[in-house]
């Protein structure tokens, strides 16, 4: 019943939340890889969430008539585990997206894109107990008589995504997906041939809605400024992140990037303010890596500590050029 893996470093990994930004990169084609590794201090082991995209974009033309138009083809490998119990999800997509230009001078785009996955489940039931396997003296030591569902399982899984890009220097992005549209049955007991009545074997993933607002500002001929605010929601939940990073030249072919952001939740706890979001990343020349530390708030409020994520970045933008611009950007 939980929510999907989210990331920090989103926009490293675009076609992740939206695959309407397959495509979109600065050159001609873009490899980008978030890790996040959370709660490392508070779990036996901690909860790791990995996502590698890829993906190139062609110029469309009819005949001998050129258009700026542009269609993006991509791929998305993600990967979540919990390592406690063994359990882990894996998925890869496809993605495709077209892009029509809405002025004659191609500074002014709206995409479409479709995402097509197999999702994968599996978990180890060696690490699991059950309250019949107590003997009431050395632990857990007895057999149970739990009837388990087969391990591993598979489904099909969809998102659709648009995004709006305009401006020439100052650029203004709007989007948003929809994740999850066919709710997927994510029960190990879907698989069982015979199932107990007894036992709830539909467990519907929610669908998740991804919205966002996105600029980049040139302040001076070499800085820019890039705030946003990202919004998600799936099932009775909701997550808000607002941000700012700001980036500038270091010399060599090298550029630099720092930011902060803040995220907010309505859950279970009700509205409240979860984490402080600190990063950085360095570019040199096509080659860009980045850090980012979700300090949480709870964790300085009640004097706790554990509850910190960490994530790494890297990406890599074949033939970067600046010039098309309709990507939010890190």
């Amino acid at each position: 019943m939980a929510q999907d893996a989210h990331f920090s470093q989103y926009y490293v990994a675009p076609q992740y939340f939206n695959p309407a930004l397959a495509g979109t990169a600065d050159g001609d084609y873009r490899i980008s890889t978030v890790y996040r590794d959370q709660w490392r201090s508070a779990l036996e082991a901690p909860f790791r969430s990995f996502v590698l995209t890829g993906d190139t974009k062609f110029e469309m033309s009819y005949g001998k008539t050129y258009t700026p138009d542009i269609i993006g083809v991509g791929m998305v490998i993600f990967n979540d585990a919990v390592d406690f119990f063994d359990l882990n999800t894996n998925q890869i997509s496809l993605v495709g997206s077209y892009h029509k230009s809405l002025s004659k001078r191609g500074n002014s785009y709206l995409g479409l894109g479709l995402m097509v996955g197999v999702v994968q489940k599996n978990i180890n039931y060696d690490n699991l107990t059950f309250e019949d396997q107590f003997d009431q003296i050395n632990g857990y030591t007895l057999s149970s008589s739990e009837v388990l569902p087969p391990n591993n399982f598979g489904f099909a899984d969809f998102s659709l995504g648009v995004n709006y890009a305009s401006g020439v220097k100052n650029r203004f992005f709007i989007g948003g997906a929809y994740h999850h549209f066919f709710t997927p049955n994510v029960s190990f007991y879907e698989a069982v041939l015979n199932p107990n009545p007894n036992v709830t074997a539909i467990n519907e993933l929610y669908e998740k809605l991804t919205l966002y607002i996105s600029s980049k500002l040139i302040l001076t001929e070499d800085v820019n400024l890039h705030p946003r605010i990202l919004a998600m929601m799936q099932g009775s939940d909701l997550e808000v992140e607002l941000g700012s990073n700001i980036s500038f030249p270091l010399g060599f072919e090298q550029r630099f990037t720092a930011g902060l952001g803040l995220r907010g939740t309505d859950n279970i706890d009700g509205i409240r303010p979860t984490a402080i979001i600190p990063m950085i990343a360095i570019r040199k020349g096509d080659f860009q890596i980045g850090f980012s530390y979700d300090v949480n708030l709870q964790d300085i409020v009640n004097d706790r500590s554990g509850l910190n994520s960490f994530e790494i970045s890297m990406s890599y933008i074949g033939n970067y050029n600046n010039e098309l611009n309709i990507c939010p950007e890190f």
